[in-house]
């Protein structure tokens, strides 16, 4: 979670476009720790509270600000979904959305 923090909380530079990429991290990293055998019960179940704060906040990343960055983002681009293992139908949709937009805001 430090690692996480800090990477998003930058002051000199946007840090928008890792919100998904982030969010997936994380949540990959406590599935990978709820699997581990020889963690105390209570401190899965913090993993699992964990999990359950993040998914709720999870879905405020389905706005058009979070595929613009992340689609825009050189490094990530349709790439990041792809290479993710995201649904074709959520990737279909990405690019959609971005389109629209450019079609109805930007396209001459």
């Amino acid at each position: 979670f430090l690692r996480a923090t800090l990477h998003i909380s930058h002051g000199r530079y946007p840090t928008i476009e890792n919100s998904i990429p982030i969010f997936n991290w994380i949540m990959d990293k406590i599935e990978d720790f709820d699997k581990e055998a020889n963690i105390d019960e209570i401190v899965k179940k913090a993993a699992c509270n964990a999990m359950e704060k993040l998914k709720k906040y999870y879905q405020y990343t389905d706005g058009i600000i979070y595929t613009i960055s992340t689609i825009l983002d050189p490094r990530l681009k349709l790439t990041y979904y792809k290479d993710h293992n995201w649904e074709e139908k959520y990737i279909t949709e990405a690019r959609d959305d971005i389109k629209k937009l450019y079609d109805t805001t930007y396209a001459p």
